[in-house]
Order: structure tokens, then sequence, then C-alpha cells
């Protein structure tokens, strides 16, 4: 369960009620009822820090669902917006398509609904395209969340990471959230 949201609008990041104690690892995958949401970033005893996928600092590698054609979505800061970069009018999307996570990379498992694609801009240079991309989880509704255990041939240095008790004092907890 969503349990605090970070105030910076600059950062789209929360906390779970789930830390190392259930088995959360860092790099897990959050989905809500119509997609991806985003990623533990931070585990802590009982809680976890998640970065959204709308976050700025967010990229993943999607695919096209109808042609299969690959590239990596960006955040953007904004819970409605996502935007895939550098295209080029030979490559096979168009607005409408449907993007899933595409698997390479290994952080993401493959087929998880993303987004939508509605409509693309010119660069400045006019030498690349860029689509804006609706992101299928309702971002801001809701509170519960799915988290994936798909991390089964993770290092084991990678869950033996040093557990704090509780996330920073700068995320504030939702109202009416258990403590």
């Amino acid at each position: 369960e969503l349990v605090s949201i970070n105030p910076d609008p600059s950062q789209k990041r929360f906390v779970i009620d789930k830390g190392a104690e259930s088995g959360v690892r860092r790099g897990q995958v959050l989905i809500d009822a119509r997609g991806l949401v985003g990623q533990v970033s931070e585990v802590y005893a009982k809680k976890s820090m998640v970065i959204s996928i709308t976050d700025a600092d967010h990229a993943l590698p999607v695919m096209v669902a109808r042609s299969g054609f690959r590239s990596i979505l960006f955040g953007q800061g904004s819970d409605r917006i996502l935007s895939l970069a550098n295209l080029t009018a030979s490559d096979d999307i168009k607005a409408g398509d449907v993007l899933l996570t595409s698997g390479v990379g290994g952080r993401f498992p493959a087929g998880i609904p993303v987004g939508i694609v509605k409509k693309f801009k010119q660069d400045a240079a006019l030498a690349f395209l860029s689509a804006q991309v609706q992101p299928y989880a309702r971002l801001t509704y809701g509170r519960q969340l799915l988290l994936l255990d798909v991390m089964k041939n993770d290092p084991p240095a990678a869950v033996a990471l040093p557990v704090q008790s509780e996330p920073p004092a700068a995320v504030k907890p939702l109202e009416g959230a258990k403590p």
C-alpha cells in the first residue's frame, strides 16, 4: 500500500508499506491494475521508496505492441506524460500505439503495459521527433499496488545492503495512512 508521497513536485517518488522484513529488494517492479507504476529505489526495514516511471530521472526500455519497434521512454516529472525522444520519420511508431515493457536490460519483465502514444513533436534542429506518451497506470489514483518478484537471478550482494529503519523525513505521510 502507498503510505506517503514526496512533496517535491519535481520528483515523482513515494513510500510503500513493505520493506526488507517483507523481502522487498531494490529494483523490484510495481504495477497497478492497468500498468507499470515504477520500481523500488531504496529499501528500509518496514518501508520502501519507489521511483515512478514519470520521475524525470527515470528511463525504461519499451516496445511498440503493434510493430515491435524498441526505444527508451523517459519520465518528464509529470504524472500525465512520458516522452520517447530521438525518433526518426522512418521509425515504425504512430499515434495510438500501445507501448509495453520490452524486457531488454532485465529490470522490467516484457509485456507490461506502459502507455499509449498521443502525439509527435519535431525538435528545434528538425533532425528528430519526440512522442508524448500517456501512462496506462493511474499514477495519481488509489493506494494499492502489486510488487512483482521477477529478480530471481540477482546476485546476493544486491539484497545484502544495509537496511535503514525509516525513509527520509522529507516524504510526508498520506492523510489517514497507517504509521
